[in-house]
């Protein structure tokens, strides 16, 4: 196994910010790679505000 392919397993408080969470870690590119699939850069914008919004309402922003 690539050694770049090991990754964490954090815990999140929602499934909305394991997407930002893979990107931020580059393993959307790994994936990519790993499937033979053209990667390309996501639009993470929603999932980013909507991950502000719920710090917000949880009193942690």
């Amino acid at each position: 196994m690539e050694e770049d392919a090991v990754i964490s397993a954090p815990d999140v408080d929602t499934i909305y910010r394991i997407p930002l969470y893979f990107h931020r870690e580059k393993i959307d590119r790994i994936i990519a790679r790993r499937l033979n699939l053209p990667y390309r850069e996501p639009d993470l914008k929603t999932l980013a505000q909507d991950s502000k919004y719920l710090n917000k309402i949880e009193g942690r922003g």
